[in-house]
């Protein structure tokens, strides 16, 4: 069974840059947690990720930071490297 390794590092470290490289693409995932650590709206979900940072008025999933660890368990299933954000709750 393939086996991903995870990398997790602080903002503005390079992880979307690289989650977004055409020479990776299949090898690495970018795996954001705001859809798994916020109760997102219909028209939030249709928003780019990165219009939504800084927005303070978001509710917090209570499934949040399970629902993110379950995301990355089967990222790793499917990618060789998942990028993700260093999480608090």
């Amino acid at each position: 069974m393939k086996r991903g390794i995870v990398v997790r590092a602080h903002s503005c470290t390079g992880k979307s840059h690289l989650g977004l490289n055409e020479k990776y693409k299949g090898k690495v995932l970018d795996l954001k947690s705001a859809p798994y650590r916020y109760l997102l709206s219909g028209k939030e979900q249709q928003q780019s990720l990165e219009s939504l940072k800084g927005s303070t008025q978001r509710q917090i999933n209570p499934d949040y930071p399970s629902n993110y660890f379950k995301a990355i368990k089967d990222a790793i299933k499917k990618f060789d490297f998942v990028l993700v954000s260093q999480w608090s709750r």
